[in-house]
């Protein structure tokens, strides 16, 4: 084992208990845990995956070496169990989540897992049950939310973030910093958020940061899913619809009937790609001085920004993070 994997490991000292485990849909799990990192909204942990704890019963016998799990070791309690106790030292490999809360008063965070495919990461945690625990480095990332009202003390977020912490605590990253260029008479934010799939987890966080710190402003999504079967988290899109005026729309590539709007009886539904959908816009030319946060499938988000671009939106407007389905 290199020395590089070796640091990593011993570095992955964070640990959260599972509190529950539920499926928003047949292919996408939703796992909630505690404790609650210090994280600003938007970044993700990269959770540590021992390999020979992936169960063997949930790998069809033709694709173990293409997952390049070949030589997993089972004993006989963890064939009893399904899988065998956590040894770090046989191949471990990382998977990077972001982090998923709409509530700040919890100690709780939520990832938000796509198990649709034969993957590592998707296989370890269909194995997991209420009251394992996972290992974790992080929280770490880029892409997060870019506010003009506040912003985020990052070198305070990263003292925090092995801080101890207790059902007390109040919040889920560091207390907002005025920034000295605004003022109670800004008029807000103004974001569009342009996503697919999975990668809705941290635009929800983004958006309960919004409501936690009465961050006002103009806020757009665009959800881009394969049909109705695949959509989740309504609840959440119309409390912030409810409370900070976000308006959205989930964009079907293949809905089941047509056209989508008229199938689910709202307006907040359509046909087609997030792609198609956007170019409404670019009519308005406002929208050239919004912040675009871009997040999901990497073709797709790829293709966003390009169309982005090419429609006058200034790379530094741009903020993405694309979300692969590895399987090694």
């Amino acid at each position: 084992m290199g020395t590089d994997i070796a640091t990593r490991i011993k570095s992955a000292s964070n640990t959260a208990v599972i509190n529950k485990v539920r499926y928003l849909t047949a292919t996408v799990l939703e796992i909630t845990l505690s404790p609650a990192p210090v994280f600003i909204p938007g970044q993700f942990i990269n959770v540590l995956i021992p390999n020979n704890e992936v169960p063997k019963a949930l790998v069809p016998g033709n694709l173990v070496g293409k997952l390049g799990i070949e030589n997993i070791l089972v004993s006989k309690a963890g064939l009893q169990n399904g899988f065998s106790g956590p040894d770090f030292t046989r191949n471990p490999k990382f998977r990077s989540y972001s982090i998923c809360t709409t509530n700040y008063s919890s100690n709780t965070f939520r990832l938000i897992i796509s198990v649709g495919h034969i993957g590592l990461g998707s296989l370890y945690f269909k194995s997991l049950k209420q009251g394992d625990s996972i290992s974790y480095i992080g929280p770490t990332g880029k892409f997060s939310f870019h506010t003009s009202a506040i912003s985020v003390d990052v070198s305070l977020a990263d003292a925090q973030k092995n801080r101890p912490r207790s059902a007390s605590v109040s919040a889920s990253y560091p207390s907002p910093v005025l920034d000295s260029a605004s003022s109670e008479s800004s008029v807000g934010d103004r974001a569009v958020f342009i996503v697919t799939g999975t990668g809705i987890s941290p635009i929800i966080s983004m958006l309960a940061y919004s409501k936690e710190h009465d961050i006002s402003g103009d806020f757009k999504l665009y959800w881009g899913l394969r049909s109705e079967k695949d959509i989740f988290y309504l609840s959440e899109l119309e409390y912030f619809s409810r409370e900070l005026g976000l308006t959205y729309k989930i964009c079907l590539s293949k809905p089941l009937g047509s056209p989508a709007g008229r199938i689910l009886g709202e307006s907040n539904f359509a046909d087609g790609r997030v792609t198609e959908n956007i170019l409404g816009l670019f009519n308005c030319d406002k929208y050239l001085n919004y912040t675009y946060y871009v997040c999901g499938n990497p073709s797709a988000v790829l293709d966003v920004i390009e169309l982005l671009r090419k429609k006058g939106i200034c790379a530094s407007n741009i903020y993405s993070e694309g979300f692969t389905q590895a399987s090694s």
